[in-house]
Order: structure tokens, then C-alpha cells, then sequence
């Protein structure tokens, strides 16, 4: 769970008001990940497309610009 250490520390950095809840939000996050893998493929995939597909978008925009 790196990552979503990571992303926590990184979000809490972006916006210092969250640092006392750094350890909450890990486990928060942690227990999404956890909830979403125990619901199977299909519905793993249904709720991580979104943010995937939100950041293509974006990452397209930033390389292409119109």
C-alpha cells in the first residue's frame, strides 16, 4: 500500500488543513481498494473507469493541446 501512502502524503501536502487526518485517510483509502477488489472484476473495472479513463483525458489534453 506505497502508493496510497503516497498519494495520501501527497495530497496532504497540496492542502496542509488535512495533515491531522493523514492516518484516517490512509485507512480510508485503503479500505476502498480493499472493498472495491472484494466485489469482483467486472465491478472493480465499472468503478476505477472513471478516474482511468478522467486522466487519459487530461493527460491527452496536456500533450496535445487544441
Amino acid at each position: 500500500m506505497v502508493s496510497v501512502c503516497a498519494g495520501i502524503a501527497a495530497l496532504t501536502s497540496a492542502f496542509p488543513g488535512l495533515a491531522p487526518w493523514t492516518v484516517p485517510l490512509c485507512f480510508g483509502a485503503i479500505a476502498l481498494v480493499s472493498w472495491t477488489n472484494l466485489r469482483g472484476l467486472r465491478s472493480a473495472g465499472n468503478l476505477l473507469m472513471l478516474p482511468t479513463y478522467g486522466f487519459i483525458a487530461k493527460l491527452r489534453r496536456w500533450l496535445y493541446p487544441a
